[in-house]
C-alpha cells in the first residue's frame, strides 16, 4: 500500500493532526482543489486531488514546493549536504567532550575559575577552527559558527552550574547531552544566518531554500518571528532535536509520488486576493480556507494578516461560485464577520471533538469550521 503523502515542511497554524476529521467534511467537487493559504498543506496532501491549485505568500514556502516539484538537485544536494554535517557534529565533538566534562567537574568543585573556563573553551574553538570552516559552505559565514561555538558552549556550561546548585547535580549524561546541544545550536544558527543574509553571502538560491527548510524544521517550537531589522531570529529548538531523523524526511520528500503531485498542481505565490480574482473559482471547484489567526500572532514570514485581510477574505467568500470550507480560531471578530454572511454554517471545531455550534456566545469554542453548504453530519445552525 502507497504512504501517504505528508507535509513536507513545519508550519505555524499546521493541520496535520485535524486533517482526518476535515477532510469527509469536504464537498464533492469535479473541478479543482483551491488552497489560497497552503503552508504546510497538511490538507492538500491529505485530499491527494486530480487536480490542485495552491497558493501562499511566502516567497521562500513556494520555491520550496517548485524545487520539490522541479526534482531540483542542486536542492536536494545543499538540504542533503547541510543534514549530513549535522549528522558529523556529535563526532566532532566526541574526541573532546569528556575532556570538557572534566573540566567542568573542576569548575563545579572550585579548582578552577570561571575565567579558566572560558578560556578553556575559547582556546579548544580556536584550536578546532579549520575544522569548523570545513563543514561550512566555501567557509562563507564561518566566522559566525566560530563565535557561536565558544558562545553556547560556555552559556550551556555556565547554564549548567546553575542547575546543578538547583538540583544538588547533574548525571555526566546530562552534562555530555548539554555540551552536544551546544554544538549543534552553533550549526543551526549558522544555517540561519545562511539564511538571513543570502546576498550578502553570494549564496546559490539552491543552498538559501535549504537553509530556510533547515530551519523550519529545527527551530525552536515552529515560530515564525522576525527582529527590528527583518532577521529571522528564533533559536534552536533544544536537545530533542539533537537526534532528529532528518534523513528520513528529505527521503520522503524526493518520493516521485511528491513530485507527480506537484507536478499536477499549479503553485502560486500572491496575495490571496489577487490569486483568487486570477483563478477565478468556478461551481465545480472547491476552495479549503485555513487564513492566519485574529490575533496579534497571526504574522507568518514577515506576512501581517490584518483585520482588513480578513474583510477582504469575507467578501471574496461572499460572492465566490465554489464551495468553501474554512477553518479559524474563534474570536469575536470573526463570528462578527464570517457569521453575519447569508448562507453559511458554523460548526464548532476541536481536536477533540466536532459539534453545530448552537450559542454564538460559547467562549468555550476554540476554533470554527465555516462552509457554504451543509454538513450532513452534524444539525448545522444556518445564518
Amino acid at each position: 500500500m502507497t504512504e501517504a503523502l505528508k507535509p513536507i515542511v513545519k508550519w505555524p497554524g499546521g493541520k496535520t493532526s485535524e486533517a482526518k476529521k476535515i477532510i469527509p467534511l469536504m464537498p464533492i467537487y469535479e473541478g479543482r482543489f483551491i488552497d489560497p493559504f497552503v503552508g504546510g498543506g497538511a490538507i492538500f496532501f491529505e485530499a491527494n486531488a486530480p487536480k490542485a491549485i495552491i497558493n501562499d505568500l511566502s516567497k521562500e514556502l513556494i520555491s520550496l514546493y517548485r524545487y520539490i516539484k522541479y526534482g531540483d538537485q542542486k536542492f536536494f544536494t545543499a538540504i542533503h549536504h547541510l543534514d549530513n554535517i549535522r549528522c558529523s557534529l556529535n563526532n566532532f565533538i566526541d574526541e573532546d567532550k569528556m575532556k570538557i566534562l572534566e573540566l567542568f567537574r573542576k569548575y563545579i568543585r572550585g579548582e578552577i575559575s570561571k575565567k579558566e573556563l572560558r578560556t578553556f573553551v575559547k582556546n579548544w574553538v580556536s584550536n578546532h577552527s579549520e575544522e569548523i570552516t570545513n563543514l561550512t559552505y566555501k567557509a562563507k559565514g564561518s566566522e559566525i559558527f566560530i563565535e557561536e561555538t565558544k558562545k553556547n558552549l560556555i552559556r550551556k556550561l555556565l547554564r549548567m552550574e546553575k542547575l546543578c546548585k538547583e538540583n544538588g547535580g547533574l548525571k555526566n549524561s546530562d552534562i555530555l547531552d548539554n555540551i552536544e546541544t551546544s554544538i549543534h545550536s552553533a550549526f543551526y544558527m549558522y544555517v540561519r544566518h545562511l539564511y538571513n543574509y543570502p546576498d550578502t553571502l553570494d549564496l546559490p538560491s539552491s543552498l538559501s531554500i535549504a537553509s530556510f527548510y533547515y530551519i523550519r524544521e529545527f527551530c525552536y517550537s515552529s515560530m515564525f518571528r522576525f527582529n527590528k531589522d527583518n532577521k529571522f531570529n528564533v533559536p534552536y529548538g533544544g536537545m530533542a532535536y539533537n537526534s532528529k531523523d532528518f534523513k528520513s524526511k528529505i527521503k520522503r520528500i524526493e518520493r516521485p509520488e511528491y513530485q507527480e503531485y506537484l507536478n499536477r498542481t499549479e503553485i502560486h505565490n500572491q496575495d490571496f486576493e489577487v490569486f483568487l480574482r486570477e483563478i477565478k473559482p468556478t461551481e465545480n471547484d472547491f476552495i479549503f480556507l485555513d487564513p492566519p489567526y485574529d490575533s496579534k500572532f497571526s504574522t507568518y514570514d514577515q506576512n501581517n494578516f490584518t483585520k482588513n485581510d480578513h474583510r477582504r477574505l469575507a467578501n471574496l467568500i461572499e460572492n465566490t461560485k465554489s464551495k468553501f470550507l474554512l477553518v479559524i480560531k474563534n474570536t469575536d471578530f470573526i463570528m462578527n464577520l464570517y457569521g453575519n454572511i447569508p448562507g453559511v454554517y458554523i460548526q464548532i471545531f476541536d481536536k477533540k471533538y466536532m459539534a453545530s455550534f448552537q450559542n454564538r456566545n460559547d467562549k468555550q469554542a476554540k476554533h470554527l469550521i465555516i462552509t457554504n453548504y451543509p454538513l450532513s453530519l452534524f444539525s448545522e445552525t444556518n445564518h
